[in-house]
């Protein structure tokens, strides 16, 4: 049986809601994996974009604001982050930095588009995380 495959546009708004929903009061404890299992996104990553999600944020800027809080609020020594740059703008990278990974600086009026990359970027590491786990058909 295969799974039904959710418009690009609905994955992609709500991949950008996540932080909000995990930090809601009113949410049933859920993990930051599990919401994004939810939204169907692993299953149909290459379908949504930077630019889709870029635009989903663009109508909703507040979670900009929510997902800069969750980069800083990570508590990792390695992996995604977003954040303001001192210099102005915003940068998204990998820590630790690598040849692979490397740091992406955008103005302040890029600011969709380098929190759009930072979400792909985060996202499609746990779905790749869940993807070399093995999926069972119930999942």
């Amino acid at each position: 049986m295969s799974k039904r495959v959710m418009e690009p546009h609905r994955i992609a708004v709500a991949v950008v809601l996540i932080p909000r929903v995990f930090y809601a009061e009113t949410q049933v404890s859920m993990s930051f994996r599990d919401l994004i299992l939810n939204t169907g996104y692993c299953c149909s990553a290459e379908h949504v974009s930077v630019e889709l999600l870029a635009n989903a944020l663009r109508v909703r800027p507040k979670n900009v604001e929510d997902w800069l809080a969750w980069s800083d609020n990570k508590r990792t020594d390695s992996g995604w982050f977003f954040r303001h740059r001192l210099t102005g703008g915003f940068e998204v990278g990998y820590l630790p930095a690598t040849e692979d990974r490397p740091t992406f600086h955008y103005t302040k009026t890029e600011v969709f588009r380098a929190c759009a990359k930072f979400i792909k970027y985060e996202i499609d590491d746990v779905c790749g995380g869940y993807e070399n786990q093995g999926r069972t058909a119930g999942n």
